[in-house]
């Protein structure tokens, strides 16, 4: 799944078991193997790890016609923004803490020229380009509509996904989301995606 992200991401981290002290600020999945916890409280204690992280998402590169939601990874620190009311950008890792995703909460989700709305969070995100159709998105969607719905309290979430990114329109439209209008943006048409909260 890929929704827009501006020149990258480095969102929600998926890592860990039950039982590894990560609990706090998480969420465990069991049959999946992988936890959530927002990458800016590990980055406290590990600065160079974020950064590699960041990096990583940075150098993603998709074919044709996603290549529009390719990184740049001169710009890596695009990836490691996060604001005090937790807005901004986390990892997606796996149990063996290498980064298979993104997601990204706030200004960051948003297309270009679209406004924030009081009391609507804004989710982006993305998959791994060698890792894209394996349903990883779909079995940690969920548990990133309960993260933001945890640290931010939202009214509803929305989402912007270009018109020609069908799997990640059925991914919103499954998880509840429906298109609430489309039009133009940079380079191409989207749709803007809400689900109540």
């Amino acid at each position: 799944m890929r929704t827009y992200l501006p020149q990258g991401a480095t969102c929600l981290e998926l890592r860990g078991a039950p039982d590894d002290g990560l609990r706090t600020g998480g969420l465990w999945h069991a049959r999946k193997r992988w936890h959530l916890t927002g990458l800016h409280h590990e980055a406290r204690a590990d600065p160079s790890l974020r950064r590699e992280r960041a990096g990583s998402v940075a150098s993603w590169s998709y074919e044709p016609p996603f290549d529009d939601y390719n990184g740049d990874p001169s710009r890596f620190e695009d990836y490691l923004a996060i604001d005090d009311a937790g807005y901004g950008f986390y990892a997606i890792a796996d149990s063996d803490a290498e980064v298979i995703g993104s997601y990204c909460f706030g200004e960051e989700a948003r297309v270009p020229g679209q406004s924030s709305i009081d009391g609507v969070v804004d989710i982006g995100g993305g998959i791994r380009p060698d890792l894209v159709s394996n349903g990883i998105a779909t079995s940690v969607f969920p548990a990133i509509i309960d993260f933001a719905a945890s640290t931010f309290h939202p009214t509803a979430y929305r989402t912007f996904i270009a018109s020609f990114n069908q799997r990640s329109t059925r991914l919103c439209l499954a998880a509840g989301f429906s298109v609430a209008r489309v039009f133009e943006g940079p380079g191409c048409e989207f749709q803007e995606m809400l689900r109540p909260g």
